[in-house]
């Protein structure tokens, strides 16, 4: 039983140091994606699913994100309550996406965002759990 509390231990410890690690994502970027994102969640909270649309890139056009989102938001909404804070980020870039996690607070839950974009500002990812 030690020799897995061990593990544990060590295996938390890591984790903690990859979450303290520095973003990769300039502060001007992470504040332009941060207003993204709230903008994408105001979108989301206000079930105005052709604007996200409009603000996607092709692929996710091609694969109806209007009614995808609908048909996974919708039902989850009422569910969560009010809307309450936007709460806390975390940004992280790959090749010329850059992706935010938002951990917002609604009246019942927590959820957590995961919303990515090019470097044209389009939406190409869209997460929530």
């Amino acid at each position: 039983m030690k020799k897995y509390l061990k593990w544990l231990v060590i295996g938390c410890c890591f984790v903690a140091l990859l979450g303290c690690q520095k973003s990769n994502v300039s502060k001007e970027r992470q504040e332009s994606v941060k207003v993204l994102a709230n903008k994408v969640i105001d979108l989301l909270n206000a079930e105005d699913y052709a604007a996200i649309s409009d603000m996607s890139d092709a692929k996710l056009k091609e694969i109806n994100i209007e009614q995808a989102t609908k048909d996974a938001w919708g039902p989850a909404l009422g569910e969560l309550g009010a809307f309450e804070d936007y709460g806390t980020y975390s940004f992280a870039s790959k090749d010329e996406n850059v992706t935010v996690v938002v951990i917002s607070k609604y009246e019942n839950k927590k959820v957590q965002f995961t919303i990515t974009f090019n470097n044209k500002d389009e939406l190409t990812g869209l997460y929530f759990k």
